[in-house]
Formats: structure tokens, C-alpha cells, sequence
């Protein structure tokens, strides 16, 4: 990496036009979001830029270098291959509007949940999380380790929390949940989760481990077949390394997911950042206090359709930008914004591999309930369900998600009862009456007018 010299040694990077996603980096490079919010105006005209700041010049490396992973497990996991794989596939829902998710949430919720299955489905699971050659105390271990490291920061604001609300009476292996306690630190309740009690404790506890900026992840009661919610909470919060001066923030034409054109107001610096150009998209590094996390800004050419960026947006990709970012002067204007986005996981989930989760009538939960249970209770996931927030201004960055699973457990089914078979008396026919002891028939005969008296 280059040094580089302070404003005029060279002609500034100019990071515009429309952008195509954000990622809060956490050291193993993806945790709090992945891309999805459109950022970057099109086109603008020159104006001045707010003055470098010797401040500003952190250029500390993006996860490619020792200086990052030193402070980290070696063990701890960072779902690469997951967390863009979701964000494909959500995004391909609605390809032109705002899209904000958490993978790092969604991953440790999922983890959790699937640490309660076996045979096929924690197989699928596995696979699509990207882990398929651990086991699940192996996966334990290693998200233990990396919550341990991403909430050990006194530089910017990091929580994340999880927690299991199970259903009184349900049978839940003890083995399980002290699982979730010992690697994801959950807090485990059991209630009667059906019904306004319930609800209102668990969207208490999501607007708690979210500094009130999610109020709730249940919008009604859960249902009769409702046996357990596992919840997975991030909350964040950071100032830039550098601040924007709200002095340069200022209107301009942006270029919305539709194609019209709006006006928005962009913050605007001028500083060494870390930079690279590659395959039709620029990506810039904006970090925080404390350089382990940043925000990185990928803006594809204004020709190119923000699917296809997105389409292109491969773990191969990701790691060749972390492993090439190098010290460029970049001038940069960025949009302010601050949007909430909530969102069902079940289809993007299904697409990725694991849909026999979300099957009762093969689904394996034989590592959270008893298999005598299961035999007579099918479970499976009914719901994978998401909230987030983000708020991005010139003093840093405000974000937060949610992610619940719920546990559906079912009555067995019931034995198959065929319909009736049809006999309908509305034409001639035969009638005998016999004694079925001796076979010997008393009567028959031929009815072709069943006359009446």
C-alpha cells in the first residue's frame, strides 16, 4: 500500500454516481449489513469539498493484513459466502428499492436454530450457512468466539444479544439449551408463548437490545402452533474516523431505483481513503473510531444496471476489493439517509438450500425436542423473519436488526380417512336378502320401479 501525500500531491478519486450497497466491516469483513441501500449521486457539479483533516487519514487495512486479524479469533466465522449469497436473493425480490439487511444477525440466528437439528436438515443448514464441514458444538465454539471479539470494543458502540422464549410445557432437550447459553450467551424463558403477554415481553426485549430503534419483530400474537422464538439483536453505533462537514452537505440531483431524478442532500469530504476500481465498480472504505469497523461504499458505473452489480456481487469478488483496497486522496459525496426495512426470509432461505427446515413432515429437530415428541409433534421453522434501521450522517452511523425464528410444532398428522364411496340408488337393480350363517337366500329379485305406497 502507497503512501499518499496530502490534498494537491495529486488529483483526488472522485467517488460519485449512483451507488450500489453498504457493508459494515467487522474485522472477519462482513457483520452489521450487507449491501443494499442506493447511495451516490449520478452526476454533480464541481463544488468545493470540505478540507482534508489530519484526522481523517486512517488507513488502517481492511482484513487482508496480521493488523486486523490479531485482535481476532482465528476461529471466529465471518459467513462470507452466506451473507452475499442473502443479499442476492433478497434483493432479486425488489431490484429496484431499498434493501437493508443484516446477514451477521440472520447467521447467529440460524446457527442457533440449527444447533437443534440433525441428520439432513442440519446438513442443509450447514451448507447454506457455509459451514458444512463443522459440527455443531464446532459451530458453537466458533460464533462464541466471534461475539466475544466483535462486543470486546470500546471504540465505537457494538451489542448484540439472543435469546429463546419457549413455549411451557414443550419438552425441550435440556442439552439444547444450555447450547445456546454456553456459545451464544442466550437468555432462555419459558412462558406460555400464546397470546398479548408474550408478545409484549419479547417486543420488549427486541426495542431493549436495540436501543429502542426496533420497537417490535411481532406484529400480532403467534399462533397455537407457535413452540419456540429464538431472537438474534445487533446494535451499532460509530462515528466516522473522520467526520463530514455538515457545512459541505448540500442538495443535489440523485438518480432514484426507478430512474427519475430526485434531489437529495450529500456530504461531501475530501481525504486519503482506502480505494480500488475494479470490474466496472469503484469501492471505497469509510472507517470508524477505533479503524476495526468501516463502512464500504461499492458504486457501479452509472451504464450498468444495479441487478447486475448486485448479480456480480460474489464472495470471490468481496475478497479480491479487501485483498487490493490500497491509499488513494478520494473526494467523496455521500447521501445522508436513515431508513427502517423489515423483511420475510423464508423464500431467500428456501432458495439457498434450506427448505426441508421449513417442512414439518421431514424436517429433523431431534437435537432440541425428543424423538418419542417428534413422532408425534412434527417441527419445522415457520418463519425466519428480519427488521432493520440505519442512520448515516455527517457525525457517523446508527444501525440495528432483528432477526426471528419461529419454531412451528405441530400436532401429528392424522390418519388418512378415505372419502366414502358412492352409492346412489337412482337406477334398477338387485336386492336379495340372505342368512349369512347357512348362505341360504331368502329372497331375490330385480327392482326396475321402486314404487311407492
Amino acid at each position: 500500500m502507497h503512501t499518499v501525500s496530502r490534498a494537491g500531491a495529486r488529483s483526488p478519486v472522485t467517488v460519485r454516481r449512483t451507488a450500489l450497497a453498504v457493508a459494515f466491516a467487522v474485522s472477519f469483513v462482513l457483520a452489521l449489513a450487507a449491501p443494499g441501500v442506493r447511495l451516490l449521486a449520478q452526476t454533480a457539479p464541481t463544488r468545493p469539498a470540505a478540507p482534508v483533516a489530519a484526522a481523517d487519514a486512517d488507513l488502517t487495512d481492511s482484513g487482508a493484513t496480521a493488523a486486523y486479524r490479531a485482535g481476532d479469533s482465528a476461529s471466529a466465522l465471518a459467513y462470507p459466502a452466506f451473507s452475499l449469497a442473502l443479499f442476492r436473493a433478497v434483493a432479486r425480490q425488489t431490484p429496484t428499492a431499498n434493501v437493508f439487511i443484516s446477514p451477521a444477525s440472520a447467521a447467529f440466528a440460524l446457527a442457533m436454530t440449527a444447533s437443534g437439528t440433525a441428520g439432513t436438515t442440519w446438513s442443509a443448514m450447514a451448507r447454506t450457512l457455509g459451514v458444512g464441514t463443522l459440527s455443531p458444538e464446532r459451530l458453537g465454539a466458533a460464533n462464541a468466539a466471534a461475539l466475544r471479539s466483535l462486543t470486546g470494543q470500546t471504540a465505537v458502540t457494538l451489542a448484540m444479544a439472543n435469546s429463546i422464549w419457549a413455549d411451557s410445557g414443550r419438552p425441550f432437550l435440556p442439552a439444547f439449551l444450555d447450547g445456546t447459553r454456553r456459545w451464544y450467551d442466550a437468555d432462555v424463558t419459558s412462558l406460555v408463548l400464546h397470546g398479548p403477554a408474550a408478545q409484549t415481553r419479547i417486543n420488549a426485549w427486541v426495542a431493549h437490545a436495540t436501543a429502542g430503534r426496533i420497537a417490535s419483530i411481532l406484529s400480532d400474537t403467534l399462533p397455537d402452533s407457535a413452540g419456540m422464538v429464538l431472537l438474534d439483536a445487533v446494535y451499532f453505533k460509530g462515528r466516522w474516523r473522520g467526520a463530514f462537514d455538515s457545512a459541505a452537505t448540500a442538495p443535489h440531483p440523485f438518480t432514484i431505483g426507478d430512474g427519475r431524478r430526485v434531489t437529495r442532500r450529500l456530504m461531501s469530504r475530501r481525504t486519503p481513503l482506502l480505494y480500488v476500481a475494479d470490474s466496472g465498480m469503484q469501492v471505497v472504505r469509510l472507517p470508524y473510531r477505533g479503524g476495526r469497523l468501516a463502512m464500504y461504499v461499492v458504486l457501479p458505473e452509472s451504464t450498468q444496471r444495479l441487478a447486475d452489480a448486485v448479480a456480480r456481487l460474489t464472495p470471490a469478488r468481496w475478497s479480491r476489493w479487501m485483498q487490493t483496497l490500497a491509499a488513494r486522496d478520494v473526494h467523496i459525496e455521500l447521501p445522508r439517509f436513515r431508513l427502517e426495512y423489515g423483511t420475510t426470509l423464508n423464500a431467500s432461505l428456501d432458495t439457498l438450500g434450506m427448505g426441508i427446515a421449513f417442512r414439518c413432515d421431514s424436517a429433523n429437530f431431534s437435537r432440541m425436542l425428543p424423538a418419542t415428541y417428534l413422532r408425534r409433534h412434527p417441527t419445522c421453522i415457520d418463519r425466519v423473519v428480519q427488521r432493520t434501521f440505519v442512520d448515516v450522517n455527517e457525525e457517523g452511523t446508527e444501525a440495528a436488526a432483528v432477526t426471528a425464528v419461529t419454531i412451528a410444532i405441530t400436532a401429528s398428522a392424522a390418519r388418512y380417512v378415505p372419502p366414502p364411496v358412492e352409492f346412489i340408488v337412482d337406477h334398477p337393480f338387485v336386492v336379495a336378502i340372505r342368512d349369512d350363517r347357512t348362505g341360504l337366500l331368502l329372497f331375490v329379485g330385480q327392482i326396475t320401479d321402486p314404487t311407492q305406497p
